[in-house]
């Protein structure tokens, strides 16, 4: 019996000098071409569903901006800028003195009827402040607190136009300040 003829590329000196197969520099970059092509995607995918979104109006930032303007001045002492005369919040939040629903709110500050708005008054730190707003309903989640009050009408889950203003009541209400959020959408 006689040995079969060795074959092609069976020798160390043969396989190193074959011209077949595919390179480390080729693997790496067909992988970054491919991790560049998914990322893409992940950065595409968001910016796809945006226009279906309605997005907020510069004429809402603008209203939202004014009708804070109005409660900081309908707030404010007489002696201090920034801070808050805890008298007016208290009258401003009351449901019996106050406008509470969004409909009073826009009649009030002249919105128009198509215009929403939310008016909360929340403290920073979570301090109670029911002694300042007594009998009004609680802000929003989203407003960042536990604490506080709300007039105007319900925020749902869509895009609006946020004014935050800080105040201090000078005082153990808002220790050491109360954050007045307008949204108008």
């Amino acid at each position: 019996m006689s040995r079969p003829p060795p074959r092609r590329g069976s020798s160390a000196a043969e396989l190193s000098t074959d011209e077949r197969g595919q390179t480390l520099l080729d693997y790496a970059a067909g992988v970054g071409v491919f991790l560049l092509a998914v990322a893409f995607v992940f950065a595409l995918v968001p910016t796809v569903f945006s226009p279906y979104q309605s997005p907020i109006e510069s004429d809402q930032t603008a209203q939202a901006e004014r009708l804070t303007t109005e409660l900081v001045a309908e707030l404010g002492a007489d002696d201090d800028r920034g801070r808050m005369d805890p008298t007016a919040a208290t009258e401003l939040f009351s449901p019996s003195v106050a406008p509470t629903t969004g409909d009073q709110l826009r009649s009030r500050y002249g919105f128009g009827g198509e215009v929403q708005v939310n008016v909360s008054l929340v403290t920073a730190t979570g301090a109670a402040a029911d002694r300042l707003c007594p009998g009004a309903p609680e802000p929003p989640k989203s407003a960042g607190s536990t604490s506080g009050c709300a007039i105007g009408d319900e925020v749902g889950d869509h895009p609006v136009a946020v004014s935050v203003t800080v105040l201090s009541d000078g005082g153990d209400v808002c220790l050491p300040t109360c954050r007045l959020m307008v949204r108008v959408w």
